[in-house]
């Protein structure tokens, strides 16, 4: 699709050197043959085949919500009540093809001519586009479609369509591009004469108004604005021209300098070949040179290569290092985990065992205290019968000194004495019984009390231990450089007061790379391994420079 033209039709024919006013006998002859050849026409009123308005449309303008107006193709009359929006349509004209509001004497702004209640307004205006004279015919058709939308925010923009509605440009420029090839002016009071202006002309003018009437319409003033344009340019081109007379003398004189070397030069041709013939055996002797110097150089790349790939070697065992403490770190936790994990139930088997031992050392007391209540029983009883048994003697010393009726009495009293030892003998047994199996119990307990502090305080101990190497892992984490060689600092120090690099290398590139989320650590570990401690350079010399020094 081709753009609009660039320039207006005067601009073209000026670039192209006037060349249609070269021959003016001949240009007449054709317009006479042309004239002739459409005699047929002559006497009668035929419309031309461009630059007529064929349809107006107003949406959302003035009066009207929606306007469309059909126009004839030579004299058409608008009718109607005062108020129904006549100059609706011949405002919408002047706007739509580029007039200002205030020319219209209708509205100060655009905005003041939108309708009540709404927002924006639109004009379309549908230009006839015929004929030889058409307007790029190949890119709008037979018709151009100028539509103009403002708002009551200010915005204001305009579109050039095709017959068919496609949109081709949305440039002001264009759209005055046109207007001024079919001379449409719509600021001329001879072509859109409003209704005040009207008024004004009839009634109120005086001979110095209708003068100025005449000029604006005849264009006069714009022709007088145009030659004073030209007689201005004219002045500025001769006051250049003057001043470009000294450059022309100096410029002589160095042509004719340059011309007299130029003869010299001519007379010296057999030097010129022969330094010509040594600027070539120079040039030869340069890339012997620069030869030497390039095989130079490659050993010096060779020897820095070599350097690299030991830099490189140390480079994938630090990170391997690296990642293996990267590794035994997550195993660490894996084990802290695990060991806290395990722990619970531990501290829970403690609890029960010591409860049970608790239980037990309290039976046991109390067995200690029910053994020394049934001694001490023990011993009244025993005194108890020791007793009886004295009485018994005494008594059986008296039965028989005396012999009399009480001695069956005391017989009975004597079994009982005997049943009661004998109950306390075996409550005493009983109780030495329940006390040595209170004691196995309590061995018990403590045993496996014993066996429980083992595997708690072994796991206890890994416990702190994982711990330590945590801390001390976390505490390594704040380090940047802690992953990488002890050396590093040191070299990171002297590439940044080396003065001799265009661009300051960039790295380590492992301290630039920063996890959003660790579960990604073992993919990055993967790809990247073999880079987090490389350095980036933007030339070839601080590459080399970076090699050798460092």
């Amino acid at each position: 699709m081709p753009a609009p033209p660039p320039s207006t039709q005067y601009e073209r024919l000026r670039d192209a050197g006037f060349r249609h006013l070269q021959n003016p006998d001949l240009d007449d002859q054709r317009a006479t043959q042309k004239f002739l050849a459409r005699n047929q026409q002559i006497g009668d009123n035929h419309a031309a085949h461009n630059a007529i308005i064929e349809e107006i449309t107003c949406i959302n303008f003035m009066c009207h919500d929606r306007l469309h107006v059909l126009l004839g193709p030579l004299i058409n009359f608008i009718v109607g009540m005062n108020g129904s929006g006549k100059s609706a349509v011949l405002t919408a004209i002047t706007l739509c093809l580029g007039g200002k509001a205030s020319s219209t004497n209708r509205g100060a702004s655009l905005k003041s001519l939108i309708k009540g209640g709404c927002d924006s307004a639109s004009l379309i205006v549908k230009l006839k586009n015929q004929g030889n004279d058409a307007y790029q015919p190949d890119v709008f058709g037979k018709s151009i479609i100028i539509e103009r939308n403002f708002s009551r925010a200010g915005s204001s923009g305009f579109k050039l369509k095709t017959e068919t509605g496609r949109l081709i440009s949305s440039k002001r420029g264009d759209v005055e591009d046109i207007v001024e090839y079919y001379q449409l002016q719509v600021d001329n009071p001879m072509n859109v004469l409003t209704q005040d202006a009207a008024k004004s002309f009839i009634t109120s003018s005086t001979p110095v108004q209708k003068y100025k009437f005449f000029v604006e319409g005849v264009q006069l003033k714009a022709l007088d604005d145009d030659y004073k344009l030209v007689s201005d340019t004219c002045d500025q081109i001769e006051s250049k021209i003057e001043e470009s007379k000294d450059d022309l003398r100096a410029l002589k004189k160095i042509y004719e300098d340059a011309k007299i070397k130029s003869e010299l030069a001519m007379q010296h041709e057999g030097m010129r070949k022969q330094a010509k013939r040594f600027g070539m055996q120079l040039a030869w002797a340069q890339v012997e040179e620069q030869e030497a110097i390039l095989a130079e150089r490659e050993q010096l790349i060779a020897g820095a290569q070599e350097k690299i790939d030991d830099a490189g070697r140390k480079a994938g065992e630090k990170d391997q290092a690296f990642q293996e403490a990267e590794k035994q770190l997550d195993r660490t936790k894996e084990i802290l985990n695990q060991l806290e994990e395990g722990l619970i139930p531990l501290k829970d088997d403690e609890e029960t065992a010591k409860t049970a031992y608790d239980a037990a050392a309290s039976d046991v007391q109390q067995a200690h205290t029910k053994q020394k209540e049934i001694r001490q029983n023990l011993t009244a009883v025993k005194n108890k019968v020791k007793s009886f048994q004295d009485d018994i003697e005494q008594e059986i010393q008296r039965m028989e000194d005396a012999n009399g009726g009480a001695h069956s009495r005391i017989l009975v009293e004597i079994q009982k004495a005997e049943q009661a030892v004998s109950d306390a003998r075996t409550a005493l047994e009983q109780y030495n019984g329940d006390i040595t199996r209170m004691d196995e119990t309590r061995q018990q307990a403590k045993e496996s009390l014993a066996r429980m502090k083992t595997p708690l305080a072994a796991k206890r101990h890994e416990v702190d231990i994982a711990r330590d190497r945590l801390s001390g892992l976390n505490s390594n984490r704040g380090n940047v450089m802690a992953g990488f060689d002890n050396n590093m600092p040191r070299v990171l120090q002297l590439i940044r007061n080396d003065a001799g690099f265009r661009e300051k290398p960039i790295g380590p590139l492992g301290i630039h790379i920063k996890l959003l989320n660790p579960l990604w650590s073992n993919v990055l570990e993967s790809t990247m391994s073999g880079v987090l401690s490389s350095f980036i350079v933007t030339n070839k010399p601080d590459q080399m420079r970076l090699s050798s020094t460092f």
